[in-house]
């Protein structure tokens, strides 16, 4: 079996600083005790630098948090859903903030790092992604589909997976005041007809996940702003604790907040678990697999599933049947204030009409058939 470069130079930067700090009488002892090679340990001693391919004295980021971001990048790959240089940079930014404790700003990654990391990590190279004609995706989709079912149906087999800890996850965004069109009786031969069903321009995210036995699992609500409002919830007598209630400035999902699911839905899904592993099906969107996000999963056994992009429409079962009957319901909710006197449908009725919404929306016949 080869031995991994970055794990042998670990073992020299070890024996090298154990020897420097005069804990071990010769280079050989403290090499001996790490099982680190002599001769690149007296290399560091008399100061020279690594081999080349090793990692060098001056790293931004440890061995242990380079490897962190390799197996990132691994899984990404693996999921279909690469990762840009954008990310990558991102992602060693966040590491960087996160063990940063001055109070001076925390050093960022420059503009060469990234190719100082590919030349030390020559298994990965910058390759330009084309986008194809709609017309050609459409025609592969068959084939490529074909090929999602056929590694779906492989996960599933691999991991045991039972069909109740099958989970879908996907978001949809919902303008609040704004309702659907409505047919009404009326005598007037106006050629156009309207109503007031439009008082606000707000959005809002909901996301949802269910289960292939048919279970609907907590909803993750997020409304813009920078603080949650007790306001809000005052005259939402109805609305379960169980709801994850959050904000974001656009109302957006992000970076934080997924990961504030995933950690409800673990709480959440552990409670009926009967598999050793769950499996989550969601969109390949690359803002759904941070290295944080992937992390999580696979510390707590939940084995992650992507669709394939653009097939959204086919393959996403929350998408594909759930999703329009959730806005036909709450297209409803807001014409039915409106009747009742409503003048402005902001966040207290939005989240006062969303139970009932979900309530209407979530038969165990349509989470099944999607």
């Amino acid at each position: 079996m080869t031995s991994d470069p970055l794990e042998d130079e670990a073992k020299v930067q070890k024996a090298f600083a154990a020897y420097t700090a005069h804990k071990f009488r010769s280079i050989a002892a403290a090499a001996r005790h790490f099982d680190a090679k002599y001769d690149r340990v007296k290399n560091r001693v008399n100061g020279l630098p690594a081999q080349p391919g090793l990692p060098a004295h001056n790293l931004l980021l440890t061995l242990h948090e380079e490897k962190g971001l390799l197996i990132w990048l691994h899984r990404r790959d693996a999921l279909g859903t690469r990762a840009t240089v954008q990310e990558l940079e991102w992602e060693c930014n966040c590491i960087l903030k996160l063990r940063h404790t001055g109070p001076e700003e925390p050093p960022l990654c420059g503009s060469h790092w990234t190719n100082r990391f590919l030349k030390r990590h020559p298994e990965f190279s910058l390759r330009t992604e084309n986008p194809k004609e709609l017309e050609r995706q459409a025609a592969e989709d068959p084939i490529a589909l074909s090929r999602w079912y056929e590694d779906y149906n492989r996960v599933v087999g691999l991991y045991e997976i039972m069909v109740g800890d099958t989970y879908n996850y996907d978001e949809t965004g919902i303008r609040l005041g704004t309702g659907k069109k409505e047919k009404v009786i009326t005598a007037s031969k106006a050629f156009r007809i309207t109503a007031a069903k439009d008082t606000c321009r707000e959005s809002a995210t909901v996301a949802e996940v269910i289960s292939g036995d048919g279970v609907v699992g907590p909803p993750l609500v997020i409304l813009a702003g920078k603080t949650i409002q007790k306001r809000w919830c005052t005259q939402t007598d109805e609305l379960p604790g169980n709801y994850l209630l959050a904000v974001s400035d656009t109302a957006y999902i992000n970076d934080q907040l997924l990961l504030e699911w995933a950690i409800h839905f673990d709480k959440w899904s552990k409670k009926r678990q009967i598999s050793k592993n769950r499996l989550l099906i969601l969109d390949g969107h690359t803002s759904h697999f941070t290295r944080q996000f992937i992390q999580f999963c696979d510390d707590h056994l939940i084995i992650l599933f992507a669709t394939i992009p653009h097939t959204t429409h086919i393959c996403q079962p929350l998408d594909v049947v759930v999703f329009q009957p959730y806005k036909h319901w709450y297209g409803q909710a807001v014409a039915r204030a409106f009747r009742n006197g409503c003048i402005d449908f902001n966040k207290m009725e939005f989240l006062q009409a969303l139970h009932r919404v979900r309530l209407d929306t979530f038969k165990k016949s349509t989470v099944l058939s999607a």
